[in-house]
């Protein structure tokens, strides 16, 4: 009955009352047309529109509702333009932007959001630049069942504790989260475009049963800076967390993400009150999409069970896929190309099978082991499920051109049958605790896969923008490609680049800085045009100052060009440097040489024979990955004035200044900025000595002066 009297209200929407929205607070009873003469503003945080009846419609006739002040920064947006509490509601042709969450629906059994466009909503501020990782950048999605995620981070739809809702044509662009689901059911999601975010396209707490599928989820991504760090910082195309299980994800792009899929079982699920046997993320089907170019994982599946991997385009990230402590995953006929570090990596999984998929190009095609995770196998989770990485399958898989085929370590096991390897040098590469043996028998598997609706094809609508290089970072979030835009890198050749992206070119264009060359143009090496700056007198730091105008913004840039060169030595710790500094630093004086203009060293997941920008002898020593130190040295002539020393290390790194130790961070930690004052008033020369170690996981090690008084990106 209600949908046939809905049919009749919207063949007659020219008859519906009109609902003037001129204030804060108009509630919404019976069916409508909006009209909204300008912004307002939600006061007291409950909603400007506040739709509490059951069974109605509201047309929004692509009409604006805006509740920023101009010039007002995003990350200062609060309230929400539409709260929603009524049952059976359809909202069309609406755009909210300006607020922390655009549409907030609570309770809204059988909502329909038809045509709503939620973009500039709330996103906050990054702190990461190209240069160096910031890690209160990082988003815990760990904590929701008190909606977190909404008062933290905001959302263009916000929707909780509903079911059978239907969201479709909906878009958002410029905000942090497309949508976000908290205990929300059976519902259907398909044919949006949330792309180019800062956090997620579509994120499902405690939610099951769901359909998401033929949505565009491109770029929802923070944490990335190409060439120097790929962590992704817990951003997702597509995020599943605590318990959302039987989720049908199908024929969606989510490209170049933090991860293309991102489901993890669940903090509670894990250590608190529903930790127990088979408890996760479970039971989800993901088939026919694109989750390529993602900073860290294509898929990531942890904590769960039965999940079904079908036909996914998973290429060019660290990970196609990534399983840590998972049981009975299911991938089939995948197509994995390019992966930094493996294409399917199975840590503490069990009982996987691995069918039919191609792996071409990865570093490994798959990397399955067990290792002492003293902390994760503590968890009361751990304690009653499955973490031995054992009975594996892998079953007619075509691997081409792989440095390693299948990689076993740490008392893996696993069997196989009708695996191909072209071109592949190492075929399995199995350690002397695990095992692997020939499958005699193979059962069949044939996963079901439903029919999904929607029209749109966003898979491989965006294969222009093919390349984690494409992910350019604004301090907002990724830059969309739909204007003008400039940033500025520093590169190992020790110039500084200003790239500009859009059509516009830089206008009334300011240098100063005596010992500065600009560039207008950069040469037939750089990608983009924009400005190169260098300094016209080798080894000495020369400060400078360009502005600009590009299309409607004004750009400054303040830094510093030039300086010595770096001479340094890499090498494998033979001790625990922060028990034995001494004899670890002795060690050094054998390690292998190099220089560099910039001392500036993204390891990443890997060492420094990894770098490309190191010669060729370090990188054809095969240094570690973990458990390497870096010694370098230089001397610099500065300007008189104040100076900044800075460093961003993981892990341990001291400074001296001639001969003085101004930063000491000598300690396990995480990416980490340290920085100490110098006074120079006379200026001179300034020898600079570093100390560096790494004991395991992520890298880095940057080191440069700054002026005092400077503006850092």
């Amino acid at each position: 009955m209600f949908s046939i009297l809905l049919l009749l209200v919207v063949l007659a929407q020219d008859v519906l009352p009109v609902v003037v929205v001129d204030r804060d607070n108009v509630e919404i009873r019976r069916s409508c047309r909006l009209e909204i003469p300008g912004p307002i503003v939600d006061a007291d945080g409950n909603g400007v529109i506040q739709i509490t009846g059951d069974a109605i419609l509201v047309e929004g006739g692509d009409q604006h509702l805006h509740g920023g002040m101009p010039g007002q920064a995003p990350e200062t947006f609060a309230g929400y333009g539409v709260r929603i509490t009524g049952r059976r509601v359809e909202l069309r042709n609406l755009s909210v932007s300006g607020y922390k969450g655009g549409i907030y629906g609570s309770g809204a059994h059988g909502l329909r959001l038809v045509g709503c466009d939620v973009s500039n909503n709330f996103r906050q501020r990054l702190l990461s630049t190209p240069e160096a990782e910031n890690l209160a950048d990082w988003l815990y999605p760990h904590d929701n069942d008190a909606n977190e995620w909404l008062h933290k981070w905001g959302a263009g739809i916000y929707l909780e504790d509903s079911r059978k809702v239907e969201v479709r044509n909906c878009y958002a662009r410029r905000g942090q989260n497309g949508l976000c689901l908290r205990a929300v059911h059976e519902s259907r999601i398909y044919d949006n475009d949330f792309s180019f975010l800062s956090g997620w396209g579509v994120a499902l707490y405690r939610s099951s049963d769901n359909l998401i599928s033929h949505n565009a989820l491109d770029f929802c991504i923070r944490g990335y800076s190409d060439g120097v760090y790929s962590r992704g910082q817990d951003s997702a195309g597509i995020l599943l967390f605590e318990q959302c299980s039987n989720n049908v994800i199908g024929y969606n792009s989510a490209t170049h993400g933090g991860d293309g899929f991102f489901g993890f079982g669940g903090r509670s699920a894990l250590e608190g009150d529903d930790a127990g046997p088979g408890v996760g993320c479970n039971g989800n089907r993901i088939f026919g999409n694109d989750f390529s170019d993602s900073a860290a994982n294509a898929i990531e599946i942890t904590f769960s069970f039965d999940n079904v991997m079908v036909g996914n385009r998973l290429n060019r990230g660290n990970y196609g896929i990534w399983g840590g402590y998972s049981t009975r995953g299911l991938a089939i006929s995948n197509e994995i190309e390019e992966n930094r570090i493996a294409g399917i990596a199975v840590e503490h999984g069990h009982a996987w099978q691995i069918r039919r998929n191609r792996f071409s190009g990865n570093r490994r095609g798959v990397q399955l082991w067990w290792d002492d995770d003293r902390d994760l196998l503590a968890k009361p989770w751990s304690r009653v499920n499955p973490t031995d990485c054992s009975d594996h399958l892998l079953v007619e898989n075509l691997f081409e051109r792989d440095r390693v085929g299948i990689e076993l370590r740490g008392g893996a096991t696993a069997s196989g049958r009708g695996d191909r390897f072209v071109e592949v040098p190492a075929e399995r590469d199995v350690d002397t605790a695990s095992a692997w043996r020939a499958a005699e028998e193979v059962p069949a598997v044939a996963p079901h896969l439903p029919q999904v609706p929607g029209g749109q094809r966003p898979v491989g609508a965006r294969d222009h923008l093919r390349g984690r290089a494409r992910i350019i970072m604004t301090p907002y979030g990724p830059y969309d490609y739909s204007g003008p835009f400039a940033r500025r890198l520093v590169r190992a050749d020790g110039t500084h680049r200003i790239e500009v992206f859009g059509d516009a070119r830089p206008d009334e264009l300011r240098v100063t800085g005596a010992e500065v060359e600009v560039i207008s143009q950069a040469g037939d090496d750089d990608a983009r045009p924009g400005l190169v700056i260098r300094p016209k007198r080798a080894g000495v730091l020369a400060p400078y100052d360009v502005r600009f105008s590009l299309g409607t913004d004004g750009y400054v840039f303040e830094g510093l060009v030039g300086g010595g060169v770096w001479r340094g030595r890499s090498f494998a710790s033979p001790v625990d440097p922060r028990e034995d500094f001494e004899g670890w630093r002795a060690a050094g004086a054998g390690g292998v040489t190099w220089e560099a203009v910039v001392l500036s060293l993204p390891f990443g997941s890997g060492g420094p024979s990894d770098l490309a920008t190191m010669p060729e002898a370090v990188r054809e020593a095969g240094l570690p990955r973990d458990g390497f130190g870096t010694l370098a040295e230089t001397t610099v002539t500065v300007p008189p004035g104040d100076w900044i020393v800075r460093s961003v290390s993981d892990d341990g790194v001291r400074v001296w200044v001639d001969d003085e130790l101004v930063i000491d961070n000598w300690t396990h930690h995480g990416p980490t900025t340290d920085e100490a004052r110098l006074a120079r008033p006379n200026g001179g020369t300034l020898r600079l000595r570093v100390a560096h170690f790494e004991l395991d996981g992520f890298a880095v090690l940057k080191v440069a002066l700054h002026p005092a008084k400077a503006k850092q990106d």
